[in-house]
């Protein structure tokens, strides 16, 4: 396990990597930069919250680079933990965030003394990577993250969201929000701070950072702050509490007479003032983090969802109290099937009993909306940092699939039909892991590069085919689809006779339109000739479906993480006025 040593240990290796950079090699610069990183993951997945608490405590002495990539080190920790993102994207992104402030060392400094900077050198201050791109291209290319760190602080040269990568968004987010917390002359600016004045005007993506933050209650922002009541007594936060009754608050209470840090407690949340972020000069404050407790958030392991053999379990139990025991067994999957019960309730009753939900259901829809449930929670478990992309697509292909079927008889597909099929054929994009890297490694545009991907694994791919053709199997979707999946990709020699093949081809040719930022008509209309005689009565070229299938599944949403910082304390300790406005993001 990681100790207190460790992250001692790594504010000094931080200093030797900025100060020493002109007297290593880039051999001994790429070896310093690993250890570093790889310490940092260490700390990250053993005591996530020892790292989260240096978001407000800051040691007395260290470089501003050194405190700078510490606490941006914090913000990844807590935004991978709500998105159980794996620890080798972690240490990518650590050594972006590392190598970031490289050439602007001296300027920080200066920075931090509120010493005053020319135009050039705030304008560095600003863009610090496209300084270290220049002045250590060799270090920073061979530690793989040339690309990520090229195409940051998009939203500060006036780019699109959809023009940078998701993981260069993130890394600027990390710089604007740290360089906010240390302003300088010794002043510390809480995150919660921070986030009123930067929440209103953040873009969809760093929403999403803002979100992820929240998942941790308010912890992300008040571990290691110190806190007061009203007869004055001092305590160290460790980490807060949550549960249906009350807040609670692990703490280790402050002895004024000795200076000294006494035992951890649990009290109520109730009359304590959360105080503003200190420095420290004593590690012996940060020993609260390192002691076994339960009480303290581990990094997350993922959920085990039930084997799909349990939903032919499930169709086999004769009574709806049997069927009602099986679900409550799995509460997430009890929550969502009340909730889509309560959605169809007429007076929009909102549905509290399980048996009451499936009797309001009805058996026929029962196991297709479990399997649907079961899919959807699967996918949500992956934490894709485009799971929101992943969502729309999926949507927009159910509204196709459904669309195509309606003028064909025999296979016409109920809408609920169409939902279950895009969710089974969509699922396995989902589990593909270059998806999640996509973003570390190439630098074009994100929407021309998503798009080519999705082609790729539409046609090209032989285990998104694979996996496509074996969850229709396991979840026993009618055989014709099953066939249509395994040959959809004959589309050329046309002389097979599956019959929804074709239309499986058209619908994802045709959504992936949609979703397209390049005019790909002829591909469009060559798919349409295979279900021209099939689909020719309804509409009579390919643009009329497209135009259907845009106007039938309107909006195609950006979808907005919602994002609040809700603190238990009944009040703040107001801080002293300052212009964030001013300081360089």
């Amino acid at each position: 396990m990681a100790t207190l040593g460790s992250l001692t240990e790594l504010y000094q290796d931080c200093d030797v990597f900025y100060t020493e950079k002109q007297q290593l090699s880039v051999t001994q610069q790429q070896e310093l930069l690993q250890r570093i990183c790889q310490q940092t993951v260490q700390l990250a997945v053993n005591t996530p919250f020892l790292l989260i608490s240096q978001l407000s405590l800051t040691p007395a002495t260290a470089l501003v680079s050194s405190k700078l990539f510490i606490k941006q080190a914090a913000l990844l920790t807590a935004i991978a933990m709500a998105g159980r993102w794996p620890e080798d994207l972690l240490f990518q992104l650590l050594k972006s965030c590392l190598l970031q402030p490289l050439a602007v060392t001296n300027l920080l400094e200066k920075s931090a003394k509120a010493e005053e900077l020319s135009a050039s050198e705030q304008h560095q201050l600003k863009f610090p990577a496209v300084v270290t791109i220049k002045q250590h291209k060799e270090l920073v290319e061979k530690a793989g993250v040339l690309n990520l760190l090229h195409q940051c602080y998009g939203k500060n040269r006036g780019l699109a969201i959809w023009q940078s990568p998701y993981f260069s968004q993130l890394i600027s987010f990390c710089w604007q929000v740290t360089r906010l917390m240390l302003p300088g002359a010794g002043n510390l600016i809480a995150l919660e701070k921070i986030s009123v004045q930067l929440v209103p005007q953040a873009t969809v993506i760093e929403l999403q950072f803002w979100h992820a933050l929240s998942c941790l209650h308010s912890c992300s922002y008040s571990t290691g702050r110190f806190i007061r009541d009203s007869e004055a007594n001092l305590a160290l936060l460790l980490c807060e509490m949550h549960s249906s009754e009350q807040i609670q608050l692990l703490v280790q209470p402050y002895d004024k007479s000795t200076k000294q840090l006494l035992p951890q407690r649990i009290l109520p949340a109730t009359d304590w003032h959360l105080l503003n972020p200190r420095q420290y000069s004593q590690d012996n404050w940060l020993s609260g983090w390192q002691q076994e407790n339960k009480y303290l958030p581990l990094w997350p392991e993922p959920t085990n969802l039930p084997a799909l053999s349990w939903l032919q379990q499930l169709s086999q139990a004769a009574k709806v109290s049997q069927q009602a025991e099986l679900i409550e067994q799995h509460p997430w999957l009890m929550q969502q099937l009340q909730q889509k019960a309560s959605a169809q309730s007429r007076q929009q009753q909102k549905i509290h009993s399980t048996q009451h939900a499936i009797a309001m259901l009805g058996q026929e829809q029962l196991l297709p909306l479990l399997k649907q449930a079961w899919l959807e929670q699967h996918c949500q478990q992956q934490h894709q940092p485009l799971h929101d992309w992943l969502l729309e697509f999926r949507r927009v292909l159910a509204k196709a699939l459904y669309l195509l079927t309606q003028p064909i008889k025999l296979y016409a597909l109920t809408v609920q039909q169409a939902e279950l099929l895009a969710w089974c054929l969509c699922w396995p994009l989902w589990q593909q892991s270059d998806l999640r890297f996509m973003a570390l490694s190439h630098p074009t545009q994100a929407g021309s590069l998503i798009s080519h991907w999705l082609k790729q694994q539409l046609w090209q791919s032989e285990h998104y085919q694979q996996l496509a053709v074996k969850t229709l199997k396991h979840l026993q979707f009618n055989q014709s689809w099953q066939d249509a999946c395994l040959h959809y990709r004959a589309l050329p020699t046309s002389g097979h006779s599956h019959a929804m093949a074709f239309v499986l081809a058209f619908a994802f040719d045709l959504t992936a339109s949609v979703f397209s930022d390049s005019d790909d008509n002829d591909r469009l209309k060559h798919s349409y000739k295979f279900v021209e005689n099939q689909l020719a009565a309804h509409l009579c070229s390919a643009a009329e479906w497209q135009m259907l299938l845009v106007e039938q599944s309107q909006p195609v949403t950006q979808l907005i993480a919602s994002c609040s910082f809700i603190s238990p304390f009944f009040k703040v300790t107001p801080q002293e006025a300052t212009d964030l406005s001013q300081m360089s993001a």
